[in-house]
């Protein structure tokens, strides 16, 4: 459904795009950005196709706040590689080996994605193309991750690459993209073109001539005889100054079968200019198209109203008949609600129409107070979110059932059922999105003492183990306990203790039976139920509603009371340290597998790929005081330096230890790491050298020094060691300040 620009106008601005895209010495990047509503899009659309015929294009990818995928940073290089794999058999050739190393490619950070996926394969096929080939990515100020956007620009920026690649990048001039090229101060690698800086005689007569030409096809269409009054038609183009979007908007206001086109022309010459001076254009456009849709009764308002919350607050865009569900209202009557809105919100051709915004100018007026603040269409957008978990809840809570996913055995997995697991779409929409919109509402429920967590509250007591079902067919078990954590620290805030016990032994429960609750749905109750701990809120709620479950006798039987949040999965041999960052957020760990994993503790997903580089087990990891670095030391008698950032070794290994390396920790200001070893010794190492700090190691212990730590003021250090002493020592003269602590 992405349009091009009409034959005959963008011609000047397509040329200078096609002489740059040509010219294998021009930049390497062009960044076309614009404020919205100048035809960033339909450009990008018209370039992309010219590319193409040209055999110019390697891939282009479109971000979209309104899709889930496409509005994630890390799903655009995997996802442009993979379209350049098609184009390049030689480069197609060198991806499938870096596969066999990388296999889920989103799951590595931006800098290794750019560097394994596109910047490595292409260097080793350089000779093979002389004409630059180009990477289309449009709407990148779409993008939900501001500082991932950002990050991604730097990695491209900064790339090493031999290949005759190039990159066109669209979006808003937005803070994350202005700052991401602040890498390129000098403009040395890409060109900057600001589309609403073109001349603006040449923009408005691409205008005319798209406005012209449309009403042209939209008379004939519908069969008037008269042309279209003059003064009008001027007005029109008057108003849409250099704004596409406000001609396209006006186009399909006029063509829609429900007014009459002649009168809604007149309607949009006489547009008053009330709104503010940058968006007063496109403002009074869309308020006058919704002043006709909600031209209608109370009951029908609220409808075009709520479907209008749902295109905008949905993170995923829904069918129609999601929306009927969802809302709780008859499908003709969601139907009727949308053909009101269908100059600003598209309706695919889908046998199940799916609903998107056209425009993301259009959530942007209707969630500003500023805007369309004294307007009934107006809704903030944490209001929009609350609603929206309000309505996932009342479905979950009326809907979901026992076996609500239809298993017909408990002998195979959900995978192997002889008749595969069923969850409507609206319902999986439910369970998998009302913790979104709770995220997105939280201030709003807790400055109002919104009813919602009432709700919560009886949903987790009536419902929680048929939620479990659904996401156990949906593969999404780990969402349950990352949601009943943001739970419980907003109960924290409410001083609701009651409702945070039950979010406590619920996600205990899901952590002590995560295998058979992902294994089989069934499983939730023939074997999670029945060996849960009789004191865990789990067993008081839902016991007695399933009597006839497996009875479980004695003492020793029943699965220890455990108080554990996350479960980390990952590593493939034992784990010999963990850490936490500064700010609590991330957790960093050391295992036997040689690798090091940082995992959110907010999720309790890895993130990025497992740092790499140490050649036998992992005994230490520290974070430094910052949150920046981490260090590790290793059996391979090395100790490592880590940037949290890209996943990448700051510097060479610190070598000098003749053995293993047992402990790690950095000194309170982050410019010193000591480490202790099985060759008895202590060591001092700069961060700012990556070398050994100036002196001997520090010698003493008699047996393999275990652990070493630095004092809060950083003049002393602490180390313990295999032969039960413990020693400290000067930093300064690296002598030991008194004799051995003797006692263990």
């Amino acid at each position: 459904d992405r349009q091009a620009c009409m034959d005959g106008t963008r011609v000047s601005l397509l040329g200078d795009l096609l002489a740059w895209a040509t010219d294998a010495n021009s930049h390497r990047i062009c960044w076309l950005n614009g404020l919205a509503g100048t035809g960033k899009t339909t450009v990008t659309e018209s370039f992309c196709r010219i590319l193409a015929r040209k055999e110019m294009l390697g891939a282009s990818f479109f971000c979209s706040r309104g899709n889930e995928a496409r509005r994630n940073v890390r799903n655009i290089i995997p996802f442009l590689a993979k379209i350049l794999a098609c184009m390049l058999p030689s480069y197609r050739q060198e991806l499938v080996t870096v596969l066999s190393t990388h296999r889920d490619p989103r799951g590595l950070n931006l800098q290794d994605q750019y560097q394994y996926l596109i910047v490595e394969p292409l260097n080793t096929i350089s000779g093979v193309r002389s004409e630059p080939l180009v990477l289309s990515v449009d709407a990148l100020d779409e993008c939900e991750d501001k500082d991932g956007t950002e990050e991604l620009l730097r990695v491209i920026l900064e790339a090493s690459l031999h290949f005759p690649l190039k990159f066109f990048l669209t979006g808003r001039p937005e803070s994350a993209l202005r700052q991401g090229f602040q890498v390129d101060n000098f403009g040395h690698n890409h060109k900057h073109c600001q589309l609403h800086d073109i001349e603006r005689h040449l923009v408005e007569a691409d205008i005319c001539m798209y406005l012209s030409k449309q009403l042209e096809i939209l008379k004939n269409k519908k069969g008037k005889d008269k042309d279209w009054p003059t003064d009008e038609v001027n007005a029109l183009i008057k108003r849409s100054g250099t704004l596409f979007i406000f001609a396209a908007t006006a186009i399909k206001f006029l063509s829609d079968a429900k007014g009459n086109p002649t009168e809604r022309l007149g309607k949009l010459a006489k547009l008053n200019n009330d709104s503010i001076e940058a968006t007063r254009s496109i403002d009074s456009l869309y308020e006058l198209v919704l002043s006709e849709a909600f031209q209608v009764d109370d009951d029908e308002q609220s409808r075009v109203k709520d479907s209008l919350v749902t295109a905008v607050c949905a993170h995923t865009s829904l069918p129609v008949s999601s929306y009927s569900v969802l809302l709780g209202i008859e499908l003709d009557n969601v139907h009727t609600a949308l053909a009101a809105l269908h100059s600003v919100v598209h309706i695919s051709n889908h046998a199940d129409p799916i609903v998107s915004v056209y425009h993301a100018s259009f959530p942007d007026y209707l969630t500003s107070s500023k805007r369309s603040g004294n307007q009934s269409w107006y809704f903030a957008l944490e209001e929009g979110h609350l609603t929206l978990a309000t309505k996932c809840l009342e479905l979950m809570n009326m809907q979901l059932d026992f076996n609500i996913v239809k298993l017909t055995t408990s002998y195979f997995s959900n995978d192997e059922q002889p008749s595969a697991p069923f969850v409507a779409p609206p319902m999986a929409y439910a369970c998998t999105g009302w913790g979104n919109h709770l995220f997105h509402s939280t201030n709003d429920i807790i400055t109002k003492e919104h009813t919602l967590f009432e709700r919560i509250d009886t949903f987790l007591q009536t419902k929680f183990l048929y939620w479990l079902e659904v996401l156990s067919v949906l593969k999404n078990v780990q969402y349950a306990s990352t949601l009943l954590l943001t739970i419980d620290k907003v109960c924290t805030l409410l001083l609701d203790k009651t409702l945070q016990t039950i979010c406590k032994d619920f996600i205990e429960f899901i952590s002590n039976f995560r295998g058979v609750i992902e294994y089989n749905a069934a499983h939730i109750y023939l074997s999670a139920l029945a060996f849960v701990h009789p004191t865990s809120k789990v067993a008081e709620l839902y016991h007695l509603h399933f009597p006839n479950l497996l009875a479980v006798h004695g003492r020793n039987v029943m699965v220890t009371r455990q108080y554990e949040l996350l479960l980390f999965r990952g590593h493939t041999d034992s784990v010999w340290s963990v850490a936490f960052s500064p700010d609590g957020k991330y957790i960093v760990s050391g295992s036997g597998d040689h690798t090091i994993c940082l995992w959110s503790v907010e999720t309790g997903e890895a993130v990025g790929e497992p740092y790499q580089g140490h050649t036998d087990s992992v005994w230490s990891v520290a974070f430094s005081p910052d949150g920046k670095y981490i260090v590790s030391g290793s059996d391979d008698n090395t100790i490592h330096l880590w940037s949290v950032e890209t996943g990448k070794a700051v510097v060479k290994p610190y070598q000098g230890h003749t053995d293993s390396v047992l402990s790690v920790s950095f000194s309170p200001d982050g410019k010193y790491i000591v480490s202790g070893s099985y060759d008895k010794t202590i060591h001092l190492w700069s961060v700012e050298t990556g070398k050994a700090a100036v002196g001997e190691p520090y010698q003493g212990h008699t047996d393999s020094v275990r652990s070493v730590a630095f004092s809060l003021d950083g003049k002393y250090i602490v180390s313990g060691c295999e032969g039960g002493t413990i020693r400290l020592w000067s930093v300064e003269t690296r002598e030991e300040i008194e004799e051995s602590y003797q006692g263990h």
